[in-house]
């Protein structure tokens, strides 16, 4: 059997021109910052900007266990992917991808042309999009299979079965599929509970080596919060599962051969540090001379000083956290089950460690809002980058994607949907694709561009010498940011 594998993670923004000013000059901005508080500091040898989905690489990985010959295609790496991989398609049995909401029309588009080519070859899709609208994927003729959540034992079960021509798939747990010209949808299948089983992702595939991309590790699967703007609860069931402390170590010193002189990754974790096993790998990471530095996401509810220090021990100098909002009714309708005190505390935790650097998330326009509280946020975004409780802010348009409440209670939140056209389903791309109770497309897209405005102001006081720069004085040519990719950003 061959196998196409086709990993498309970029996303298309359609935007205006004035975010691009803003953009623009914050990223020169957030790069000049980032250069001095974590590159020079640490000495850090960044990797190369190209992302990949790691589920594909596992996929591939157990594809390759029973035999299957995989080919496997990265549009990040290589923007004329499509003209590499038209002539394995022709010979191929299997085509996968796996979508989130906003390049599911750039995979569909591929599929499409994939069954022009091959119209025997059979195309399955995973990820996010396709687990939350499974049956509105299937109505698509091109699509042969949705695989919901968690892939790898059933593309296993269903590859085999494909293999031995046996045509029947409802005994296939986890999958969606058409039978007689209708959509069926099985029964989902439980979750891996023992992540150890499987094998290491199949970084041998990616094209150019994984020296070519940022890479990242997790230690666990799941999250058991969950919170309305996220489709992860949907997704992994409210559990979360970890891997034991050898099985992660195999896997970071197989990436640590990969990436060359490169000394800084990811650990993708959406909880990270809550689980006994957890705690088990910062324990023993930090005992080990990998001379790796790492970046990290976090969650509020259970920072603690303790935790901060052991995983800082570890090796982790970046800590993310999801703010959101700093209005508790708009935090309350979000289900985080967390407080602006608490979030902030949990800033002033992390921030006691002088060398940790701090990034924020938030979110603009979310369920509750209304001018007076999107003015506070973006007031907090100055203040709190001003007051140095944290070191960088990333703003994001909520985007009611498909699989969260937000979605799919939307009239319950007040918002309302505006259209389904999936590619606009992106946190920067104008217009947004909802409106609230009191709040246009236009005016959240507004308060958006205030917070960034908001950032600037306070990086023009801190880097005066910038600021030329930033209105495009081209004589200031001593501060160059080419080589800088810019990945935490």
């Amino acid at each position: 059997m061959k196998a196409v594998i086709l990993d498309i993670p970029t996303t298309q923004v359609f935007t205006t021109q004035r975010f691009l000013k803003i953009a623009n000059n914050l990223k020169m901005y957030r790069l000049y910052d980032q250069k001095i508080n974590l590159e020079d500091k640490f000495k850090i040898k960044f990797s190369k900007p190209n992302s990949y989905c790691r589920g594909l690489l596992f996929i591939a990985a157990v594809l390759e266990e029973i035999g299957a010959k995989v080919s496997y295609y990265n549009s990040d790496y290589d923007k004329k992917l499509w003209n590499k991989c038209k002539k394995e398609i022709k010979r191929a049995d299997l085509l996968l991808s796996s979508a989130k909401t906003n390049n599911y029309p750039v995979i569909l588009e591929k599929i499409k042309l994939a069954k022009r080519i091959n119209r025997d070859i059979k195309t399955i899709i995973g990820g996010p999009h396709p687990t939350a609208l499974p049956r509105e994927c299937l109505e698509e003729k091109e699509i042969d299979f949705v695989v919901l959540g968690e892939g790898e034992e059933t593309i296993k079960e269903l590859a085999l079965k494909l293999i031995n021509n046996q045509g029947e798939f409802e005994d296939i747990l986890g999958i969606g599929f058409k039978k007689d010209g209708k959509v069926q949808v099985n029964k989902l299948r439980p979750l891996i509970s023992n992540l150890d089983d499987l094998p290491m992702p199949a970084y041998h595939l990616l094209p150019g080596g994984l020296k070519s991309y940022h890479p990242y590790i997790d230690t666990s699967r799941g999250c058991i919060y969950g919170c309305n703007f996220c489709s992860g609860p949907e997704y992994w069931r409210r559990t979360i599962r970890t891997r034991s402390f050898n099985n992660f170590y195999k896997e970071l010193k197989l990436i640590k051969s990969l990436i060359g002189k490169c000394n800084f990754l990811h650990i993708s974790d959406p909880m990270f540090g809550v689980t006994r096993k957890q705690f088990d790998i910062i324990n023993n990471l930090k005992r080990k001379r990998h001379k790796l530095y790492f970046s990290c996401d976090v969650k509020a509810n259970y920072i603690t000083k303790d935790l901060v220090k052991k995983t800082v021990d570890s090796g982790v100098i970046l800590f993310s956290i999801g703010i959101e909002s700093l209005d508790d009714s708009v935090l309350l309708l979000t289900n985080k089950k967390c407080t602006s005190k608490v979030e902030i505390e949990a800033c002033r935790i992390i921030k006691e460690f002088s060398d940790v650097f701090l990034k924020s998330y938030w979110i603009v326009g979310l369920p509750g809002e209304d001018k007076k509280s999107l003015k506070h946020n973006n007031d907090q975004v100055y203040d709190l980058l001003d007051s140095g409780i944290v070191d960088q802010v990333c703003n994001h348009i909520l985007v009611p994607y498909p699989g969260t409440n937000f979605f799919g209670n939307n009239k319950k939140f007040g918002i309302d949907i505006l259209h389904r056209d999936w590619i606009h389903y992106e946190g920067r791309s104008y217009p947004p694709v909802y409106s609230l109770k009191g709040l246009s497309s236009n005016e959240i897209y507004k308060a958006f561009l205030q917070a960034g405005k908001n950032e600037l102001k306070y990086y023009e006081k801190k880097y005066p010498e910038l600021l030329n720069k930033a209105q495009g004085d081209s004589r200031q040519k001593k501060i160059s940011f080419s080589k800088y990719k810019g990945r935490l950003i």
